[in-house]
């Protein structure tokens, strides 16, 4: 029988759910003044962008244009904060997936053919719109897109203006042949824009590197402009107090970045910026991600009533406290971490860039996780692996969990389909369609990756975790031992920058310590589903079907394509 009250909470969440998205909508259409399409570019291969095109621009009265790339592992939906501010203000904004990214084709690891990664076939497509101005066009990126910027900007001849967002610099610097030689005129009216607690980024080294191409013999000041507009070979170093992931929507570099390209094209006229909401479009986003997850909830609490869920009735001998835990599965994953994230990058499989890396660690955790409790841990208590393996993946456990997933799944599908966004965090992503269909295939290979280790974090934090008569204690004690590890990682990182300035982690180590930054949510939400389905059926299945195939999307929708 059904729930009565559940299903008003379930009609209650969803209206949030599609309300957040309409209010994205609204604000991302800044109230209907600008056309916001999905459109698909064709070349060898099919790019996906964003285009954002104001009401006023006309082939009678055509605007200059401006295309935006993300960072590696990112999307086109990173941009569109600074995509939006930039067509409020007049122009069209086109944000793209670069090559083997989001729902773009081709494949990531060939820069050789392509350095630009799409973004010139994006620039001829802009360029030939009869609305465009195509004698005045922007280029904005992130990280990896900024070297992309940088490539596209030698081979095309109608750039007037370049933002490089904490990238584009350093070692790309010895291919000249792809990425040309930055001087005083090259690129056009370059603004470099990085913040301060940006891991991948020396800010001593950078003004050195930067000297010559500002035509300063001494130190260079942050923010003032040299050269000129008018003549295309204005420069200026902008440092704003955020980290590497979240530059492309800190609210200081967007303000710069639209008054850089105002002065840069609509040279001649007094440009005003106009204030700021994307941030609105952001908040109204994260409410609709915790809808979602709430969502989850109460739709499997009326289906395992509805259908009489089989509850598991094992016994249990003896418990392992929380502490014994900690150091076993929540420091575990921390240790392994690196070793096996360097390991992984040397097996191609999984073939996506990092997604060899982060299946393997999560693999390799419980493997050795199971290692460690058959050997020291699970010694006094009635553990059978093969029995708890058997009982946890049925088909029904494989049939309820599975069926969870598609039918969220189907709903993410349709609302971001219809309003053009994702499901994120500012720049970090959570959960996002599969329009490319080489990420299906994807998702296939990392299933059996992930359903190994929410296999053996289920025995750990479900099955043999001594439990607390609060649940909501019992609660926060499971999600802790997972994510405290790597909390405590986090802060090692940023705190010290904060007070000292110093970068304990500074370079590529840094910036896949930000990477499990971007994970945590995820950690977090996986560790309450398991505990919630555990809870409702007394068995580890149901979580562990859920969780890998919630693991396997988010990793085939955002690691780079390589296969």
């Amino acid at each position: 029988m059904f729930n009565f009250k559940k299903i008003l909470i379930i009609i209650l969440i969803l209206s949030v759910y599609l309300s957040s998205f309409m209010v994205f909508g609204i604000v991302n259409s800044n109230f209907g003044t600008l056309e916001v399409n999905r459109v698909e570019i064709n070349s060898f291969v099919t790019i996906s962008a964003f285009l954002y095109k104001p009401s006023k621009a006309s082939k009678i009265d055509p605007v200059p244009a401006i295309v935006l790339s993300h960072g590696i592992s990112g999307s086109k939906e990173m941009m569109n904060s600074i995509a939006l501010e930039l067509a409020k203000n007049g122009f069209i904004a086109i944000s793209m997936d670069l090559l083997g990214h989001g729902d773009s084709g081709g494949i990531f690891e060939n820069q050789d053919t392509d350095p630009t990664l799409g973004m010139k076939d994006v620039v001829d497509y802009v360029s030939e719109l009869d609305f465009v101005d195509s004698s005045k066009i922007g280029l904005i990126g992130h990280s990896l897109g900024a070297g992309a910027v940088r490539a596209t900007s030698l081979v095309c001849g109608n750039v007037r203006a370049c933002v490089f967002i904490a990238g584009g610099l350093g070692d790309i610097a010895n291919d000249t042949d792809n990425y040309g030689v930055l001087n005083s005129t090259f690129p056009a009216n370059l603004l470099i824009a990085v913040g301060s607690y940006d891991v991948l980024f020396d800010l001593d080294e950078t003004r050195q590197e930067l000297m010559p191409i500002f035509g300063c013999p001494l130190s260079i000041e942050e923010n003032r402009v040299y050269g000129s507009f008018l003549d295309n070979n204005a420069r200026s170093l902008f440092v704003s107090e955020t980290i590497h992931l979240f530059e492309p929507v800190d609210g200081e570099i967007v303000s710069k970045i639209v008054y850089w390209m105002g002065n840069s094209l609509k040279t001649g006229t007094s440009f005003q910026e106009i204030q700021q909401s994307f941030t609105t479009g952001q908040l109204a986003v994260i409410v609709g991600l915790f809808a979602f997850v709430l969502l989850i909830f109460p739709v499997s609490v009326i289906i395992i009533n509805y259908f009489s869920f089989p509850k598991s009735t094992d016994e249990k001998s003896e418990f392992l406290s929380n502490w014994k835990l900690f150091w076993v599965w929540g420091i575990l994953g921390l240790a392994l971490f690196l070793p096996l994230f360097s390991l992984g990058s040397l097996i191609p499989f999984p073939p996506l860039v990092f997604g060899g890396s982060f299946s393997w660690w999560l693999f390799g955790v419980g493997v050795v996780g199971l290692f460690v409790g058959k050997k020291w841990l699970f010694k006094n208590k009635s553990v059978e692996i093969k029995s708890i393996f058997s009982k946890s993946l049925t088909r029904i456990n494989i049939v309820f969990g599975g069926g969870i997933f598609l039918g969220f799944y189907l709903l993410l599908f349709v609302t971001q389909t219809i309003f053009l966004t994702d499901l994120r965090v500012a720049t970090i992503p959570v959960f996002k369609t599969l329009f490319y269909p080489m990420r299906f295939v994807a998702l296939l290979f990392f299933v059996p990756f992930y359903l190994v280790y929410f296999f053996v974090e289920g025995i750990f934090l479900c099955k043999l975790r001594k439990k607390d008569s609060n649940k909501i204690f019992d609660f926060l004690k499971a999600v802790g031992i997972r994510v405290v590890p790597y909390l405590v990682l986090i802060f090692l990182n940023y705190l010290p920058m904060l007070i000292l300035g110093i970068k304990v982690f500074p370079g590529f180590v840094g910036f896949i310590v930000e990477f499990i930054l971007a994970m945590i949510p995820l950690f977090t939400l996986t560790v309450i589903y398991s505990w919630f389905f555990y809870q409702k059926t007394n068995n580890i299945g149901v979580g562990m079907v859920f969780n890998a195939l919630i693991f396997a999307w988010v990793s085939a929708a955002i690691f780079p394509i390589s296969f």
